[in-house]
């Protein structure tokens, strides 16, 4: 699931690279190992995106699992896994932080932690795909399981897996939990989404 989010945040850094080629248009980088930091600035507006580490777990807002190895991507580790992606044009803005981790604790103990963890921020939802376990199955800021219901980017959860959701449809943290390698994979999510982005793709497929 976090994968997901990160092929998404690469997708949106390769389009607004295209994008710079406009006039009017400035790059810059900042490069610490194998952390990139990318700052696209257009006349329309503007794009970040951050794999620092520290820059991306503190834009989570959610706690790494004690004693997790974070997943790296990339053929010889040389992605690290993390991204925090930013695009501002106009009163459009998008956000998705994600990072991925891998522990040999086992599903139950890891869902009892970010239960924990995510209080913080309200109610939480339990989901598997668009059905919910339990209760509640709405936060008050009203944010669901249904995909279809709420402007949520579709993680592609896996029948073995689940999610652990909070916030409002617009901004929402998610924690995915699936056995993995005879421990547990943890998905790390954050989305910042346009208002009105369930409205315009039930416009389009009318």
């Amino acid at each position: 699931m976090a994968a997901t989010s990160l092929r998404l945040a690469t997708l949106l850094a390769i389009t607004s690279l295209g994008a710079a080629s406009l006039s009017g248009c400035h790059i810059s980088t900042n490069k610490h190992g194998k952390n990139d930091n990318v700052d696209i600035g257009t006349p329309f507006g503007s794009m970040s995106v951050k794999t620092n580490d520290d820059t991306v777990n503190s834009s989570l807002g959610i706690s790494a699992y004690p004693g997790a190895v974070a997943v790296r991507d990339g053929k010889g580790g040389d992605d690290n896994g993390a991204a925090d992606v930013n695009m501002s044009f106009g009163n459009f803005h998008l956000g998705v932080v994600a990072r991925s981790y891998q522990t040999v604790d086992q599903p139950d103990k890891v869902t009892a932690f970010y239960r924990k963890d995510m209080a913080r921020y309200g109610e939480i939802i339990q989901c598997d795909g668009n059905k919910a376990i339990g209760t509640p199955t709405r936060t008050s800021q009203g944010l669901t399981c249904n995909d279809s219901d709420n402007n949520h980017i579709s993680t592609g959860s896996h029948s073995d897996g689940m999610e652990l959701r909070s916030g409002s449809p617009t901004h929402q943290r998610i924690v995915a939990i699936e056995e993995k390698d005879g421990g547990t994979r943890i998905g790390l999510v954050k989305l910042d989404l346009p208002s009105g982005l369930n409205k315009h793709n039930d416009k389009e497929s009318e």
